[in-house]
């Protein structure tokens, strides 16, 4: 599927422009919009990009960033260069993750795709295959474009995703009281589903039976704290909360801690367990280079 058989059809003709305030419009949303999430979403993700893109960071870590949330675009005009947000939801049972880019310009986004040989059209269905992923998606407006990925995406699901834009992840009264344990605003925010069973099952395995984990990151330009980040772990007890806090805690004086983070805090509050992280930007380059190097060396075995 990378490649056609035959030579690639010619694009479909351009798109009507936005007007000038339609884009400004798209590019300023703020904040979690959960449209086209599906209630099966074990995860949840909120990617403020505007924001990340502001940062010093940002020019270093672009590269990195855009493999994780849109893979195969391979253009100058990549989606994260005009992306406003990016909200995620992804299913555990299904192994299936949706992802919906805001504030694209769609010319521009299927200019990048025609010319890309992983980008395979199917009327205004895109098929992307890069190392093994496929990736599925559609623009459901001039400015919004869905994407599924994961376990055999299939314009079949797709199409179920975009036929249901009426944020059915927002239905659940449980996530929707979750919700409010996320900042007014973070470059990153992630959320499980409290009422989660799949999530419920893998923290049992794992001996860390918790109910649901919430937490943010942002990044700042503060030398000392280049990259924030805050995780906390619900419980179903006020005790596992506070027993986990003490055991992390004898870690966070260990040399090894002490070289990867410049702060690592942990506390615990009723059933809720929190870590507060700060690197500078040193730091995370030597944690990324770190990951990078294991990956490699699982990708090589």
């Amino acid at each position: 599927m990378a490649c056609d058989a035959g030579a690639k059809p010619a694009p479909p003709p351009a798109p009507d422009k936005v007007p000038a305030k339609a884009q400004w419009v798209a590019t300023a949303i703020a904040g979690p919009n959960l449209a086209y999430l599906p209630a099966d979403s074990d995860l949840f993700v909120h990617v403020d990009v505007a924001a990340l893109r502001a940062s010093k960071l940002w020019s270093t870590y672009e590269h990195d960033v855009a493999k994780l949330l849109v893979p195969g675009f391979e253009c100058d005009d990549a989606p994260l260069h005009d992306a406003a947000t990016v909200e995620i939801g992804v299913a555990l049972k299904t192994g299936l993750g949706v992802f919906v880019i805001r504030g694209l310009d769609r010319d521009k986004t299927l200019r990048c795709l025609h010319a890309s040989a992983a980008a395979r059209f199917d009327g205004d269905v895109v098929t992307v295959t890069r190392g093994g992923e496929t990736a599925i998606l559609t623009f459901v407006d001039a400015a919004t474009m869905v994407m599924q990925r994961g376990k055999q995406p299939t314009r079949a699901t797709l199409t179920e995703v975009v036929r249901s834009p009426g944020a059915p992840l927002a239905q659940d009264p449980v996530f929707s009281t979750a919700m409010k344990h996320l900042p007014p605003k973070a470059g990153v925010m992630v959320l499980s589903r409290p009422n989660s069973e799949e999530l419920r099952k893998k923290s049992g395995q794992l001996g860390v039976p918790y109910q649901y984990f919430h937490g943010s990151l942002d990044v700042t330009d503060q030398p000392a704290t280049n990259v924030q980040l805050k995780f906390a772990l619900v419980f179903a007890t006020t005790d596992q909360a506070t027993q986990l806090a003490a055991m992390m805690r004898g870690q966070t004086s260990s040399p090894q801690v002490k070289q990867m983070f410049d702060r690592f805090e942990v506390g615990a509050q009723g059933d809720t367990m929190t870590v507060d992280i700060g690197m500078s930007e040193p730091r995370l380059a030597s944690l990324i280079g770190m990951f990078k190097s294991m990956l490699s060396m699982q990708s090589s075995n």
